[in-house]
């Protein structure tokens, strides 16, 4: 589990592998921004999970496309062998 995000009314979003969940916290709106200033923040987990959604479909399309490429490239190599140099 990481953290993904968090909201100043005390809430932080965690990312435990499948989807977000919310986490309530007893601090206050500035011991928020001291603490977790370096994640995003997030109006309500709707939003949080909105981009927690967009992300994830786009580090897929970005993983789909390396193996079209991959598989691409194959495609090509294997295109390119015959049997006269696979005897040499």
């Amino acid at each position: 589990m990481k953290l993904f995000g968090f909201n100043r009314k005390g809430f932080l979003y965690i990312d435990n592998g499948n989807n977000l969940i919310s986490q309530q916290t007893t601090s206050g709106e500035s011991q928020m921004l001291n603490n977790y200033c370096t994640l995003m923040e997030y109006d309500n987990l709707d939003a949080a999970n909105k981009a927690y959604e967009a992300r994830n479909a786009e580090s897929w399309y970005k993983e789909f496309q390396h193996q079209e490429s991959m598989l691409n490239e194959a495609s090509m190599y294997m295109g390119l062998l015959d049997e006269d140099s696979l005897e040499e």
